[in-house]
């Protein structure tokens, strides 16, 4: 189950080289503990039938405008 907020950033359709993450910046141009330890947007997202599990976030300035995507993603 994922939880969306803004369509430019959700996980609607999985992108090839991010997960399952539908990120503005794909290839991502920041690591996720960078994302979130600064102002974000972050979701969850799964593929496979589950079998992969995707922590997604993008960076936003103070107006709401993204300029930074990074995620990580785990095998169970």
């Amino acid at each position: 189950m994922a939880v969306f907020g803004k369509e430019s950033a959700s996980a609607m359709a999985p992108a090839t080289t991010c997960g399952c993450c539908n990120l503005v910046y794909c290839p991502p141009n920041t690591t996720y503990s960078s994302c979130t330890s600064v102002s974000h947007y972050m979701w969850e997202c799964t593929m496979s039938s589950g079998f992969e599990y995707c922590n997604c976030c993008e960076k936003k300035r103070a107006d709401g405008s993204y300029f930074a995507s990074g995620y990580q993603c785990q095998y169970p």
